[in-house]
C-alpha cells in the first residue's frame, strides 16, 4: 500500500491482529500551527474494500478534527456515492494531510486558535506514548524518542536546581524536522481526481 507510493509526511502499518484496521502518523508537517506535531490516526476498512470506503478517525488531539470521531469527507464512508474503488490508499492519505492543514470545515473538524494548535502539537507525542498501546506497538522509535527526550529534559531540570537559573523550553529540530512536508492544496476532489490519475 504505502510502501509502494509513499506519501510525505506519512506514516502508517496495520494493527498486527486486524489487517483492515491502518494507523498512520501524520508528522513533520511544514505549518507552524502543527510543527513538531505527531498525530496518530485509524483507518478501517471494510471486508468489501475496494468496493466501498473506509472510515477515518484522528487519536491524537490537535485542534483540527475532534478526537476518536469519523470524519466526513469525499474519500470516508460518509459519502459511499463519490467513493472510486481506483482511489488507493496512497491518494487518500495525501487527501488527508491536505485537508489537515486547511480550514474547511466538516463534520468531524473543529475551530481553535493558532496557538492551542501550537500547544497541543508539543503534547502530542507524549499524549500518544501514555494513551495509546497501539502506538506503542507500531511505532516504537518514537517511543524511545520520546523516552530520550523526557531523559534530557530532567538532566536539564537538575542541572537547572544545582546552578539557579531558570531553563527555557524552545522548540527542538531533532525530532525528524529536516525534511519539508509538501501538502497538496486546494479542494479535496480535485486533489483525489490528480492523486489517482497520477497513482
Amino acid at each position: 500500500m504505502l510502501a509502494k507510493d509513499p506519501v510525505q509526511c506519512v506514516r502508517a502499518a496495520p494493527n498486527p491482529d486486524n489487517i483492515l484496521e491502518w494507523h498512520f502518523l501524520i508528522c513533520d508537517l511544514d505549518d507552524d500551527r502543527y510543527r513538531g506535531g505527531f498525530y496518530h490516526g485509524v483507518i478501517v476498512f471494510p471486508a468489501d474494500y475496494p468496493y466501498k470506503p473506509p472510515s477515518v478517525k484522528l487519536n491524537t488531539p490537535s485542534g483540527r478534527f475532534a478526537v476518536n470521531t469519523k470524519l466526513c469527507l469525499s474519500i470516508t464512508d460518509f459519502h459511499p456515492e463519490s467513493w472510486n474503488p481506483l482511489w488507493s490508499v496512497s491518494s487518500m492519505m495525501a487527501a488527508i494531510v491536505s485537508f489537515f492543514v486547511e480550514d474547511l470545515k466538516t463534520y468531524g473538524s473543529i475551530r481553535t486558535s493558532r496557538a492551542t494548535k501550537q500547544s497541543l502539537a508539543t503534547k502530542s507525542l507524549e499524549h500518544n506514548v501514555k494513551t495509546s498501546p497501539i502506538f506503542r506497538t507500531l511505532f516504537p522509535d518514537l517511543v524511545e524518542i520520546h523516552k530520550a527526550a523526557k531523559k534530557a529534559a530532567g538532566k536539564d531540570a537538575d542541572q537547572s536546581e544545582k546552578t539557579g537559573t531558570t531553563t527555557i523550553s524552545t522548540d527542538s529540530d531533532d525530532i525528524s524536522q529536516t525534511q519539508a512536508c509538501v501538502v497538496v492544496m486546494g479542494m479535496l476532489g480535485v486533489v483525489i481526481a490528480m492523486l489517482s490519475y497520477v497513482l
